[in-house]
Order: C-alpha cells, then structure tokens, then sequence
C-alpha cells in the first residue's frame, strides 16, 4: 500500500513538474518576440546597431519648430540635436508625408531641418530616414509643456 501511495505521489509531482515546465517554456517564447527583447539582442550581438547621431549643424545657433517662432531651450537643443537611431522594421510606403518639424539655424548661415511623419513615427534629415523612440518621447513631452512667453 505504501509503495502505491509513494508511486502515485511521485506520478503527481512529476506530472505537475511537467506542466509547470511546460508553462515556463511558453512564457519564456512568448517573451523572445517582445520589442524590448529583440532589441536587447540587437544589442548584445551588434553594440553598434543602435548609433547616435548629431544632425544639426557646426556651431548651432538655434533650434525652432518649423511652425512657431519659439526656439527651445539650450539643454532641449542638445537632446533634440543627438538622437539615437533605430532600425526601420517596417517599409516605408509611399502613404508616408514627412512634415517639417525643427530647424537648426547656424550661426555661419545654412540650416538642416528635422521632418517627421507623424503615422509611422519616423523622422527624415536631407532624404535619410530613420526611427528614434528617445527623439519620439522627448518631442512628445515638449508639446505637451505650456508655452512660455
């Protein structure tokens, strides 16, 4: 009787071991398709996938939204001016509409301006487009803030 009961016991915790597996293996695959960790891998096996960039110009003067007269800030100005780029993962159509966005004047003359396209959430400099998720955020926090005057 006790070699059934200690069998059935074992049977029991083997087969809940099993399935408590099971559902450790099926979160675990579910978690490798998240953004987060593909991009973690990205940068584990290519550290220099993710880059960062300065677009404005030599010896900047001013950074504008292209549809106000108000300039940022200079601290704003050096977020907005290094961003880090991301891969595109999806094809850009030709639904897109990039819009200018921010000037960056220089003090020498000459300007770049930063365009966007508001649907897919890319931005373009002198025809290259490219993702940025920080740039995404920052621009999102500075419209939302009260304009001062």
């Amino acid at each position: 009787m006790k070699s059934k009961s200690k069998q059935l016991t074992r049977s029991v915790v083997l087969t809940l071991g099993m399935v408590v597996s099971l559902a450790g293996v099926y979160y675990a695959m579910q978690y490798t398709k998240t953004p987060s960790f593909q991009s973690s891998l990205e940068l584990f096996f290519n550290p220099t996938s993710q880059k960062s960039w300065k677009w404005c110009p030599l010896q900047t003067e001013s950074v504008g939204w292209a549809d106000q007269i108000q300039n940022l800030s200079a601290i704003e100005t050096h977020k907005v001016c290094e961003v880090e780029m991301q891969s595109i993962e999806t094809p850009i159509t030709e639904q897109a509409s990039f819009k200018p966005l921010l000037i960056a004047k220089a003090r020498a003359g000459g300007s770049r301006i930063l365009e966007s396209d508001k649907l897919m959430e890319l931005f373009r400099i002198d025809g290259l487009p490219f993702k940025s998720s920080g740039l995404s955020e920052f621009l999102k926090e500075l419209k939302a803030r009260p304009t001062q005057n």
